[in-house]
């Protein structure tokens, strides 16, 4: 059996994160308004959902292909480059450290350059 909370998560996500109030996700998925009252002000607190406006909320974590930026990877040692797609600088970070050679000195950027010191 699916959980509340789950439910509320995928409700968001098949709506493509449109913002919705409260009473219409509760009378949409058929749950008790308090119900989804405390899902979503929970979830907000633990960072799950966002409230946008009062009453109204999207999902904190819907990703789009909009939210994704190109990363150019490099290494002056032997002059590699590697363009990679990523959501954010920490995804670009796991990456470099869980599948390129370390001893190499990688740096990433978008636009400005950042170097990533894996010292």
């Amino acid at each position: 059996m699916i959980k509340q909370e789950q439910k509320v998560i995928e409700y968001f996500i098949q709506n493509n994160n449109e913002s919705k109030h409260f009473e219409e996700v509760a009378e949409d998925l058929q749950i008790l308004i308090p119900n989804v009252r405390r899902i979503l002000g929970q979830g907000t607190l633990k960072g799950t959902f966002k409230r946008v406006a009062i009453g109204c909320y999207e999902f904190a974590h819907y990703e789009t292909k909009e939210t994704k930026t190109e990363y150019i990877i490099h290494n002056e040692k032997d002059n590699q480059n590697y363009i990679k797609t990523f959501i954010n600088n920490e995804d670009c970070k796991n990456w470099i450290i869980n599948t390129l050679d370390l001893s190499k000195n990688w740096s990433f950027y978008t636009e400005p350059k950042t170097t990533f010191n894996n010292k």
